[in-house]
Parts: structure tokens; C-alpha cells; sequence
């Protein structure tokens, strides 16, 4: 009795240096396991933590990320690369929009210029009628100062009717 309670105390010793034996094991894996998913992760965030960080400042040039790996924080990436993309679409359309207004108001300074153009040419053809409008009243004016003449001097005529004629005959 005394050796089966030696080889058991022997095989309990054994097996308590086992189970300590793969406990550490385990827990130097576990720790392993653990150091390098970390680091994958900080990794990863740093990486997205800097991308994130130039299109913070403005930078919309930065590289997509992509699925680095199949978790969360890939989802993440795969996120920021659409979000980016987006971004991108977005200053296109900015930049077409940007593009049509300059055109746009282009057309319109062209459009005002000719219109400008067209009310000086009104106004320099209005200056001419008011001119040439003058210069008629004048002439109107004096055809009728002429006629004006002409009926008195054909009153004097017919009041003198012998004097004037014989004036026209001296003459």
C-alpha cells in the first residue's frame, strides 16, 4: 500500500508539473497571441489614423487602405477607402460645377458688354436725331421766315400794285 501511495504521489507530482508546465505554455501563447493581435491592430489604426488625418488637413490624394484583414477594424478601412471615394466624386462635381459658373458668367460679362455697347449706339443715334431735329427746326424756321417774307412782300405788292410794278419794270 505504502508504494501504490508513492507511485500515486509520484504521479500526482507529474501531473501537477504538467498542468503547471502547459499552463505556462499556454499562457506564453496566449500572451504571444495576444502581443501580436495588438500590434496588428495598432498597425492597422495607425495607418487609418494617419490617412485620416491628411484628409483632416486636406489632402485627398492619400492611398486607399483596403481590407487589410477579415475583422472590424478592416471593416473600418473598407469604410474610410468609400468614404474617400466619395470625397473624391464630390470634388469632381465641385470642380464641373466650378468649371459651368465660370463659363456661365463668362457669357453673362459678353452679353453685358454687348449690351452696353447697343445703348451707347442708342444713345449716339438719339445724340444725331436731337442734332439733325435741330438743324430741321432751323431750316422749317426760316422757310417759314422766307414764306413769311414772301406773303408780305406780296401784300406790299398788291396794296401798291402800280409803284411795285413799275419798280420791276426799272429794274
Amino acid at each position: 500500500a505504502e508504494e501504490r501511495y508513492q507511485d500515486n504521489l509520484k504521479a500526482s507530482k507529474f501531473s501537477i508539473k504538467m498542468i503547471i508546465t502547459v499552463s505556462v505554455v499556454s499562457l506564453i501563447l496566449c500572451m504571444l497571441f495576444a502581443f501580436i493581435t495588438a500590434f496588428r491592430i495598432q498597425l492597422i489604426l495607425g495607418i487609418l489614423g494617419n490617412r485620416i488625418k491628411s484628409v483632416a488637413s486636406g489632402d485627398l490624394k492619400v492611398e486607399k487602405i483596403g481590407r487589410l484583414e477579415k475583422s472590424d477594424i478592416s471593416d473600418l478601412c473598407v469604410g474610410f477607402d468609400e468614404m474617400l471615394t466619395i470625397l473624391h466624386k464630390l470634388v469632381k462635381e465641385i470642380n464641373n460645377s466650378v468649371v459651368t459658373i465660370t463659363a456661365a458668367s463668362q457669357e453673362m460679362q459678353s452679353a453685358t458688354d454687348q449690351t452696353a455697347q447697343g445703348s451707347q449706339q442708342v444713345s449716339v443715334s438719339v445724340t444725331q436725331l436731337a442734332a439733325g431735329s435741330q438743324v430741321h427746326a432751323a431750316s422749317v424756321t426760316k422757310t417759314l421766315e422766307k414764306i413769311n417774307e414772301v406773303r408780305k412782300a406780296k401784300q406790299n405788292r398788291s396794296r401798291d400794285g402800280g409803284v411795285c410794278r413799275f419798280a420791276d419794270n426799272a429794274g
